[in-house]
Parts: structure tokens; sequence; C-alpha cells
């Protein structure tokens, strides 16, 4: 039971303690213990062999690259055989689970097909390769572990390094010959979980567990309209925590009404959320409801001052967040296209159509799909979708932003829904190098606060903030950019 991690009042720093944790436990020897797990591996054994756990636990690591946390595997043994009981014992009987079938298999000592290694206070798990010439598992653990080194670096950095800067210094880390490279999500949260500190953010950034909560809330809040959100304290909660999971818990009111006021001094608790007094007292939807019939005219800076900032950002491969009223956007996109000679890139219909490829080539019934879309954005199966959508998005993205051309990205707004705000973040992070340009074109409003895209997810945006793209600009018969293009 104490192996197996099914005793909860002595599971010390982990659900997998050592065998000197067990022994000083049991009042015994160390090698009291381990005559005690030879014993135990021949059952398992067989019992993971006759179940096929065994032949689970190995397509699971090979899908998540060769290497994983112990933990993750548990969590898809979880999605794929279910469990009868609660939380905390689910969990932690699927680890219990996860070891036994190690511990078996390394009973078969030469003929094994895992390696495993505490980091961190974790159990990192290696595939050995069937290539005999190939470097043995224990390869791939040291490589793991010098990630895990970088990752405890970048964790005490300040700021909280994005996912682009964390992204370039693990990729510094060689990988051994004969090893397969690990995709970006899996490099940056295979090195997390072996680290002593490290965790990974919702948007790929490298952030300490336990960060501070008034550090969190801070950069979650970052670039957010309080009003759009109705930021109540459950919200803000459900925000942090999906941005920073493993971040300080937020305390309660009126302890976090400080908090939050220590954050922006403009949001004060109003009885039901956090607003500015400034703020109309008006539902959302009510708000909405009144720009989408009434409007607003979006005023944006002088025609000259827009014209330099766009050749500027052209001749510096930078990277622009262009913002214009929702009833011109496709106006702006033509105009900014012919101008200033980019092309358009419609990520909607590059979403729709690399998921029902993706759909049609792994066999998933596109109608599944539809029905998965309609449910709760906090469910299971939507988490699930997203991460489906991401994989789409990788099959195509990558090769489109990194043409040689300048691009104008348009209609982003499901990259919100579907948690992709990444593939932008990366583009606007400072560090990125960029062959052209890249804008993002966002419709916005100027009253309603930063550009966000679907479910308020607030819009990657440059250095400098967003440049709005006025109906002047737009509404201009004379452009000299048009005229040179003609």
């Amino acid at each position: 039971s104490l192996l197996l991690g099914l005793v909860p009042e002595h599971l010390g720093d982990g659900p997998w303690p050592n065998l000197t944790q067990v022994a000083e436990t049991l009042g015994v020897t160390r090698p009291r213990i381990s005559q005690l797990l030879e014993k135990l591996r021949t059952p398992w054994q067989r019992i993971s062999d006759e179940t096929g756990l065994a032949d689970d636990v190995h397509r699971i690591v090979t899908a998540l690259g060769g290497v994983a946390d112990a933990g993750e595997v548990a969590r898809a043994l979880l999605a794929t055989q279910g469990s009868a009981a609660t939380e905390p014992s689910r969990t932690r009987q699927a680890l219990g689970v996860v070891r036994a079938v190690i511990e078996a298999d390394l009973a078969r000592g030469g003929d094994s097909r895992f390696a495993a290694r505490r980091m961190g206070g974790r159990m990192i798990l290696a595939l050995e390769p069937e290539d005999p010439e190939a470097l043995p598992a224990d390869a791939t653990l040291d490589w793991v572990k010098q990630l895990a080194e970088v990752a405890d670096r970048l964790a005490a950095q300040r700021p909280v390094p994005v996912r682009a800067t964390a992204l370039h210094a693990l990729r510094q880390v060689a990988v051994p010959d004969r090893i397969t490279p690990l995709g970006d999500d899996r490099l940056l949260r295979v090195a997390a979980a072996a680290s002593r500190t490290a965790s990974v953010g919702g948007r790929g950034e490298i952030y300490p567990r336990g960060l501070d909560a008034q550090e969190a809330v801070r950069l979650t809040l970052a670039g957010i309209s309080a009003a759009r959100l109705q930021l109540t304290p459950e919200v803000l909660t459900e925000r942090v925590a999906g941005r920073f999971p493993e971040a300080e818990s937020l305390p309660p009111r009126p302890a976090l009404d400080r908090l939050v006021s220590a954050v922006d001094p403009s949001l004060a608790w109003n009885g039901t959320g956090y607003g500015s007094p400034t703020e109309t007292n008006g539902s959302l939807l009510s708000t909405q409801h009144g720009l989408t019939v009434l409007g607003t005219r979006l005023i944006g800076p002088p025609f000259d001052a827009i014209d330099a900032r766009l050749r500027a950002s052209l001749e510096a491969c930078g990277y622009l967040t262009l913002a214009v009223d929702p009833r011109r956007q496709d106006q702006a996109a033509t105009v900014l296209a012919t101008a200033y000679g980019l092309t358009a890139v419609n990520l909607t219909e590059l979403l729709m159509s690399a998921a029902k490829q993706l759909a049609a080539t792994s066999g998933v019934d596109w109608g599944f799909l539809l029905a998965v879309d309609a449910k709760d954005a906090g469910s299971l199966d939507r988490t699930q979708l997203d991460r489906f959508v991401g994989e789409a998005l990788g099959s195509v993205l990558p090769g489109i932003l990194d043409s040689a051309e300048p691009l104008l990205l348009v209609d982003a707004a499901p990259l919100g829904r579907y948690h992709q705000q990444r593939w932008i973040a990366e583009l606007a992070d400072l560090t990125t190098k960029r062959r052209a340009a890249r804008w993002l074109l966002v419709p916005h409003r100027d009253i309603a606060g930063p550009p966000a895209l679907d479910n308020h997810v607030a819009a990657p945006l440059g250095a400098d903030g967003y440049l709005t793209i006025g109906a002047d600009f737009l509404d201009a018969n004379t452009h000299p950019a048009r005229e040179s293009a003609s």
C-alpha cells in the first residue's frame, strides 16, 4: 500500500515514495523493502500483461513523445480506463497502477521497455529505444534533467518569461543523437514537470509553482477589460487558475478586494463584482446591444501617423495589432492588404479547413465535433476539442507564419474560443524573429477596453499596444501607398 501510494497519511513528499521513505515508515531496513518489492514485481508483471496495462502505458508514453511525467500517464489511463473512486483517491490509485506497471517492467532486466527517474519530486518515464544502436533511455533522462535545470532558472526570472523566451532557452540544450526532438508544447511540459520549481502557464509561459497571488492576478488581468468580463470573485479565480494552475490560491473577500486594488487602483468592489467607478451600471448584454444598434465612431490617429507606423513595421519586420470598427473590418482588410502589399490570412477559414482535414484523417465524425463544440467551455470534452484544434492548427499554421511575405491575419476570434491565442502571442513577443511583418486585424470599439478575441480573451498586443485604424484613414480618397502600389 505504501509503495503504490494508497495510504494518504504516509505519502510524505508525494504518492510515489522511495524505498527509504517506506522503510522508515515501517521501521525496517531498506534492503528488506527491496526484497519485498522483488516478490511483488512477479504478480504485478502477470497482471499488467494479462490486462494489457503495460501496453497501454507504452502507447501513452509513445504518444507523449517518448518521455512523460508519471502523473500525465496516470491521467491518460483514467481517461481511457475510468475509475469508480472519487478524488483524491482516483488519481492516487491511477498513479499506483502506473508504478506497478513500471516496477514490473524493471523485473525484465535487459528486456525492459521503460526507464524511470525521480526529478523535482516527480517520476519521469522514458521509453527504451527499439533501435539497438540508439542511446538507452537513461540518455533521454539525462537530457530531461538538463531541461529541468533550465526550467528552474526560467521560473526564477522576473518578469515571468513568455512562451517564446522559454522555448528559446530550452532549445539551447542539445538533443542527444538518435533521440527525436519534442514538439514545443511537450518540451515545455516535460521540462517543467522534471524541474523543482517550474510550471507551465496557460499561454505557455514558465512561472514558479506557488506564484504570488497578486502577481498572478496582475498577469491575468493585463490587457483585459474588467467591465466586459463582469469580474466577480468567481470569474477572477477561474481565470487565474486557468492561466496559472499552480499559483498561490486567491484569498476570499475582503482580502481579495485589497489584492485587486493593489493590482489596478481603478478597480473596486461595487457589490457584485470589481469595476471602475466611471463605468456604467448596465449589464454587459445591454451594453453590447446598445453598441450594436447605435454604434460609435472609432477615431484613430491622423492618416500620416498611421501610415508612418505601418511603413516602419514593414521595414522592421515588426508585429502590430490593428483595431478597426467591426463594421469596417472587411474594408480595412482590403485596404491594408492592397496598400501595403500584405497577404491576407483568414484564420477562421484556416482553422476550419485544418480541423476538417484532421477529422477526416483521424476518423473523427465531424458531427460529433460540432456537438462537443456546443458544450460548456469548462467541460472535459471541450478541453479535448481545444487540443484537437491546436493539433489541427499545428499542422498548417507554422509553415504559413514562417512565410517570407508580410502577412495580415484576419478573423482571429476562434483562437480565443479554443484557447489558441498563443500562436499570435509568439508573433507579438519581442524576442521572436520574423521573416517579414505580421499584422493582426481585430474588430474593436473604442469604449470597450483593449481589443479582444472570442470568449473575452485579450488580443495579443505588440510592445506599443495596439494601433487604431479609424474611419478617416479608410475613407481617404487619396492614399499614397495605393498610388505607389499601382
